[in-house]
């Protein structure tokens, strides 16, 4: 890129339209007859900017500086956070169930302490990582099971399901269900036997049945009328029932029953005066199992199971598996849950404590010196460890390593130099010339030219990206220094004999401009236009432009500058020098623009400017 350091006089006529760097242009040559022509100083091209603020970074199929999306990389926001890109940075939001704490961290909100959850009455409250749980707080019991959708103990038909034990009463039993349990009651049936109880009913036929006909006989309990049918004998007509008993009359029957009727469970007392609760549990007439508690109630008994149990298929209570029957609601989520006879447990999971009986808190892993290399960070019920900033975590998921971010992001340009690794972070560095920018990335030039150099009071400073040049003008053969333009040589001699066409046709000057180049400038718009050269605008008058390149001195490596590098545009009295390929450093070039004047058609003077190119070793 041009410098903008070059100690030579200044251009009384500078001539530059931005962002091209400014061309340079020579005083115009003066007519017959009048004083030499000086070329002006020229001010070499600015550099281009093509570094970017902080977080964006240049596109080259763009050509501009565009947004660095930072939440692609997975290690920008921590676990319990959500990245958010913005235009040029971003930011860490907490994800639902988590809250900041004093240091920055992402913790869990317990909703259980801080009363943000919606449980109901009968149900407890258990914390998770990010949310909370709602478990009943009991189990059902016997002969209820819990409805899952609505979380409600609804009564167990032990009738319909077919888990009694009526059928072990036989027949005459069945089954009638109640809230959390059921009964066996007897099923009332006529008897036609003669009885010695008041209990049930008692069926006598008619002792002596009549023959009529021989032809036409009746059933017991009938007799023929005469008109020969037969027809229901009365027996209560002659009281066949004692006093404690009342008569019903059937068709072909009776029955007598009891005055003071027994329900089922109960009996008459010795008296037969009332009926009192027969307890069938002390009286063994009960038909529990041996694993089976007989309770007696009033007119009833039940046979249930021990807290814990439930009755099988055989008629034998079994321990309820709690931990499967509640399907995992029987401890929270912060435990697990072990069954036991009768019973079951809640064993705090890894990482948890018990607190009280139901409670499960956390374990501050962290607490525990050595357990990770850098830095460790509490979770519920666990912990992670994490690494410093320029660190990552290892396969151990303990121990961190540096993180070579020369290496992982070479192709981000961390550095524009050097980049060098260090323990957690990384160093950029300068060539030498070259001094480290105040942003710890970018290297800016030292102007050597600064400190006199050169020495000589007749050498030209030049300074280059990186380095310095000392230049001394050495006039041709017949050419003297021009002593008010330093940059200048002019003819000792202004005169010519009319016949001495090389006297006439010698330059009446030679200028010298220097310039410096970065390598590999970058030619934005097809063309940086870096010279310019203008000849008088008079009546009659033309010019004609001629460029040639004197010199090129480069290492063999690199591609050796040559005319399709640089183009020369002319117009009526005016030439611009444009470079049209960019060119790799370092390379040193000389070129050569010339100047001829006509006036009407004949020619009047020559000028000759001299341009050396410094191209630097760096794009930078």
């Amino acid at each position: 890129m041009p410098s903008q350091h070059v100690p030579i006089p200044e251009d009384p006529e500078p001539s530059s339209s931005p962002p091209t760097p400014p061309v340079r242009k020579p005083e115009r040559p003066p007519p017959p007859d009048r004083t030499p022509y000086r070329p002006p100083y020229h001010k070499p091209p600015k550099p281009i900017p093509i570094s970017c603020p902080d977080g964006f970074k240049y596109s080259e199929g763009h050509r501009t500086c565009i947004d660095i999306n930072e939440c692609y990389d997975e290690d920008t926001c921590d676990s319990n956070q959500d990245c958010i890109n913005t235009h040029g940075s971003y930011h860490c939001n907490c994800k639902r169930g988590f809250t900041k704490d004093i240091t920055g961290a992402c913790v869990d909100v317990n909703e259980c302490q801080v009363g943000t959850h919606d449980c109901s009455e009968g149900q407890r409250c258990d914390n998770t990582i990010g949310s909370f749980y709602c478990p009943r707080t009991a189990g059902c019991g016997t002969g209820y099971t819990l409805n899952h959708a609505n979380n409600i103990c609804e009564d167990d038909d032990e009738c319909a399901l077919g888990t009694h034990n009526c059928k072990d009463l036989g027949s005459q039993f069945q089954c009638k269900n109640t809230q959390g349990s059921y009964r066996c009651e007897r099923i009332p049936r006529l008897y036609y036997t003669t009885s010695t109880t008041f209990t049930f009913p008692t069926f006598r036929p008619y002792p002596n049945n009549v023959l009529i006909s021989q032809k036409k006989k009746c059933l017991p309990g009938y007799t023929m009328n005469i008109k020969g049918d037969c027809e229901d004998i009365d027996e209560c007509k002659n009281n066949p029932c004692s006093q404690l008993e009342r008569c019903e009359n059937l068709n072909g029957r009776y029955q007598c029953i009891s005055r003071l009727q027994c329900k089922l469970g109960f009996e008459l007392n010795s008296a037969g005066t009332e009926c009192v609760d027969i307890d069938e549990c002390a009286r063994g007439t009960h038909q529990c199992s041996s694993t089976q508690i007989c309770k007696n109630g009033f007119g009833y008994h039940v046979c249930t199971c021990p807290p814990g149990h439930k009755l099988n298929a055989n008629n034998h209570c079994e321990d309820i598996n709690e931990c499967e029957y509640y399907r995992g609601r029987a401890c929270s989520n912060n435990a697990e849950c072990i069954n036991t006879i009768g019973s079951f447990e809640c064993r705090c999971n890894d990482g948890l404590k018990q607190v009280g009986r139901d409670i499960c808190d956390d374990i501050d892993e962290c607490e525990m010196s050595g357990l990770c290399q850098q830095r460790c960070v509490n979770l519920w019920g666990s912990y992670r460890c994490s690494c410093d900033r320029g660190y990552s975590l290892n396969s151990d998921n303990r121990t961190c390593s540096d993180i070579d971010e020369c290496e992982k992001f070479k192709d981000q340009q961390l550095c524009i130099a050097t980049c060098q690794n260090t323990p957690g972070s990384y160093v950029c560095s300068c060539p030498r010339g070259y001094r480290l920018g105040s942003d710890g990335r970018t290297c800016q030039d030292i102007d050597e030219c600064l400190d006199n150099v050169c020495g000589r009071p007749d050498a030209t400073c030049l300074n280059t990206r990186g380095n310095y040049k000392c230049f001394t003008i050495q006039c041709p053969p017949n050419y003297i220094r021009d002593p008010e333009h330093k940059s200048r040589c002019k003819r000792a001699k202004h005169t010519c004999d009319h016949r001495d066409i090389s006297c006439i046709e010698m330059p009446h000057q030679y200028s010298y401009h220097f310039m410096t180049f970065i390598s590999k400038l970058p030619i934005l718009q097809g063309h940086i236009d870096f010279f310019q050269m203008r000849g008088p605008v008079w009546p009659g008058s033309a010019a004609e432009f001629t460029m040639r390149i004197v010199n090129v001195n480069c290492p063999e490596s690199i591609e050796r500058a040559h005319e399709g590098f640089f183009r020369m545009n002319t117009l009526k009295h005016k030439a611009i020098l444009a470079l049209i390929r960019s060119i790799e450093g370092p390379q040193e070039i000389e070129l050569q623009l010339e100047l001829k004047l006509y006036y009407n058609h004949i020619f009047n003077s020559k000028m000759v400017a001299k341009i050396f190119l410094i191209v630097s070793e760096y794009p930078f």
